[in-house]
């Protein structure tokens, strides 16, 4: 979900990125109401058949040609089966790939770009907007379920265009599950954290890589923290959670377990090992956000954990459904949770 003023009357509105279905625009109408406001945003409504033939779990909403106006940005999710009812013994498996973005019109309609020339399909779940070259204009970092693709930013341009670029460090054999754009360092340049999987020498391993951008250009590539397997990383953000001024990060596993690293005097970070922190939940971790909810100066960690169980590969899978999670830093770091939906 995206909550943007798209309309312009300096009210909060919603984009939500639909899994099977698309991407649904609703602007506030009322003081608890909304209305649709996407013609010529592709949604399959329930019901009415057909198939835009693309969908997607993670959208931004940022001004991606500077006028004025308030756009949508969406990774494809890749492919999937519809979820539109198609004829017994037919096919009905439609692609969600590459880049798109919705240019706002300013009257409820919607300009549609993609990404065209890309030789390797591309989707994932998780994308960022930031600039990262310094031109004041907003740029992406996305992460990719395509394993070995190092192409993970796309450049900004005038009109709206963008540019396919490598991120030059990214270890091979990669999926990157999680990417976050943050000033890690202190010195006005746009720094990435990039969570993956990737296979080094036969092994698997999942961790979290930082990226500081360098004065003339490039990234410098240092290890925050890794570990032997292939649970996976799905969440990323960063904030202050114990009230030192110095940037934290959160991530979750595959698995749902919270990791928390605690920045350090001159640089650098300390991953958390309190007792108190959550053990895994068993499902997976899908969003992470840091952010002050009771104007004390310390950001609480917001984590929201979904995923299914299947009887044949998984039966223990996930078996609560998911849940919403928030948990404040106390004294001496520790962190304590308050119940779902509290």
């Amino acid at each position: 979900m995206a909550v943007a003023d798209f309309n312009g009357d300096k009210r909060p509105d919603l984009a939500l990125a639909v899994h099977l279905r698309g991407i649904l625009v609703l602007v506030a109408a009322g003081p608890a109401s909304f209305e649709e406001w996407g013609r010529g945003v592709a949604f399959d409504a329930p019901g009415q058949g057909g198939s835009s033939g693309f969908a997607s779990r993670t959208l931004e909403a940022a001004d991606w040609d500077r006028d004025g106006r308030i756009d949508l940005v969406a990774l494809g999710e890749g492919p999937r089966m519809t979820a539109t009812r198609a004829p017994v013994g037919e096919a009905n498996v439609q692609s969600g790939y590459g880049v798109l973005i919705y240019l706002n019109q300013g009257d409820g309609s919607w300009r549609r770009k993609v990404e065209t020339g890309n030789k390797r399909p591309v989707f994932g779940d998780d994308l960022e907007v930031a600039d990262l070259n310094g031109d004041r204009r907003p740029d992406l970092v996305l992460s990719l379920n395509v394993i070995g693709t190092k192409h993970i930013l796309r450049f900004g341009a005038k009109g709206g265009e963008w540019s396919v670029a490598e991120l030059a460090g990214l270890r091979p054999a990669i999926l990157t599950g999680a990417v976050h754009a943050v000033d890690l360092n202190g010195d006005r340049r746009t720094d990435l954290a990039i969570a993956y999987i990737a296979n080094e020498l036969g092994a698997w391993r999942t961790g979290i890589d930082l990226f500081y951008a360098g004065a003339k250009g490039g990234w410098e590539r240092k290890t925050l923290f890794a570990e032997a397997g292939r649970r996976g990383l799905y969440a990323l953000d960063s904030g202050d959670l114990d009230g030192d001024g110095r940037l934290d990060l959160a991530a979750l596993t595959g698995d749902g377990e919270v990791w928390v690293f605690l920045g350090e005097k001159g640089g650098g970070f300390a991953r958390e090992a309190s007792a108190e922190l959550p053990p895994p939940l068993g499902c997976r971790g899908y969003d992470v956000h840091l952010v002050d909810l009771d104007g004390d100066g310390r950001d609480e960690m917001v984590a929201g954990f979904a995923g299914e169980s299947s009887a044949l590969f998984a039966p223990d899978k996930c078996l609560s459904g998911g849940a919403l999670q928030a948990w404040k830093a106390g004294p001496r770091s520790a962190l304590t949770a308050s119940s779902p939906g509290s």
